[in-house]
């Protein structure tokens, strides 16, 4: 699910590197991390009053999943993500799926599989129905993907204001929309592990494969300069730590918690509008 409630970014991450805008691509993954460390994980945690870790970092899973945003933290150190480096993250993220996966079960006895096979064959229409509908809905995320970039860019230019601000901000709030529904309907279904699963494992597809694709497109040269995202570094670092304190205090973040990460994330929105603001003017 985290890689499904992942796609919009990638998208616009392909999109924005085949067109040589490598820093937007950079901008909408970290302003989504960021997002899903506070307002997602902040959101859900107050509508659940408690929201409960189960096993997740107790088997490490969490802390393997979060690696995948420091070796990221650690590659911009440079100030460039090579397409080497690019490969190093795609790389972490499969070790770390195949570490949380049982590859013992991955292969089904010969039994397993014929009635694999007489399920496909008795549901062949509806297999072929979802395959068109799954394309149908491919087609419409790279629509409103270039979409995106486009009004993205339009709006950047009439209103004199920095990209990096729109991608870290307003683009990356709109492809984590996905994360958030899906959040707040596992909430409502009781599924709060799958609430926190699909939270650390679309942080991680970020972090790792959306960069990593991108980076193997179009290396990325991060703008130093740039004041927006020196600070976007500054608060995914202080949330991604926060996040984890809270975890660790009594394996669970509560509602007063969640409120905290909510007021870390306006924190961040207002910091960086009020950025791009001036530097527009």
């Amino acid at each position: 699910m985290s890689v499904a409630t992942s796609l919009p970014e990638l998208f616009v991450g392909i999109i924005s590197s085949l067109k040589g805008e490598s820093n937007f691509a950079l901008g909408t993954v970290i302003g989504s991390n960021i997002i899903n460390f506070t307002l997602v994980a902040g959101l859900v945690s107050v509508i659940a009053k408690k929201l409960g870790i189960k096993n997740i970092f107790e088997k490490k899973h969490g802390y393997y999943a979060l690696a995948t945003t420091f070796v990221l933290l650690l590659f911009l150190l440079d100030g460039y993500i090579s397409r080497l480096e690019g490969g190093a993250l795609i790389l972490v993220y499969i070790l770390y799926i195949l570490y949380i996966s049982n590859i013992k079960n991955v292969f089904a006895s010969k039994q397993k599989q014929e009635k694999i096979k007489s399920s496909h064959k008795n549901n062949l229409l509806s297999f072929l129905k979802n395959v068109v509908l799954f394309l149908i809905s491919v087609g419409g995320l790279v629509i409103g993907a270039e979409v995106v970039f486009r009004s993205s860019f339009l709006i950047s230019s009439y209103f004199h204001f920095p990209k990096i601000v729109m991608a870290l901000v307003f683009v990356s709030l709109s492809t984590s929309l996905p994360e958030l529904v899906f959040e707040i309907v596992a909430l409502k279904k009781g599924k709060n592990s799958m609430v926190l699963g699909d939270l650390l494992g679309s942080i991680s597809t970020n972090s790792g494969v959306i960069v990593g694709i991108c980076s193997l497109i179009n290396p990325i040269t991060v703008l130093q300069a740039s004041v927006p995202f020196k600070t976007s570094i500054v608060f995914l670092v202080a949330s991604a730590f926060l996040f984890v304190f809270f975890i660790r205090t009594d394996r669970s973040i509560n509602w007063k918690e969640g409120i905290v990460l909510l007021l870390v994330y306006f924190v961040y929105t207002a910091v960086q509008y009020l950025e791009g603001f001036y530097s527009g003017l």
